[in-house]
C-alpha cells in the first residue's frame, strides 16, 4: 500500500469527510448575538451569543465550535444601570 497518510491519519480523514457530508445535509444551527454599547464618558462594548438550535454543530463538533458569553436579552434603545464595571 503506497499512500502519505498512515493508518491513524486515513480514519481521522475518512471521520471529517463523513461529518462533514452529515454536517452539510442537517439543518443550520440557530443563535442570536447581541451586542451592547454603553456610554459612559467612552464607550464600552459586550456581546454574547445565545444558541437556541445546534443542528448541524452537533454533527460537525470538535472541527466547529460557535462559544460565547451569554448575557441579558436587551431591547434597542434600552437603558440599563450597571452594577459593576470590570475591565479585563
Amino acid at each position: 500500500k503506497n499512500t502519505v497518510f498512515s493508518q491513524g491519519d486515513e480514519k481521522g480523514i475518512y471521520k471529517l469527510i463523513v461529518m462533514h457530508f452529515l454536517a452539510c445535509c442537517s439543518d443550520d444551527a440557530k443563535g442570536e448575538l447581541t451586542t451592547v454599547k454603553v456610554q459612559l464618558g467612552e464607550i464600552f462594548t459586550a456581546s454574547g451569543l445565545v444558541i437556541f438550535e445546534r443542528n448541524w454543530l452537533e454533527v460537525y463538533h470538535p472541527w466547529e465550535k460557535w462559544t460565547g458569553s451569554v448575557i441579558p436579552k436587551f431591547s434597542k434603545g434600552q437603558e440599563f444601570e450597571p452594577t459593576l464595571l470590570k475591565l479585563e
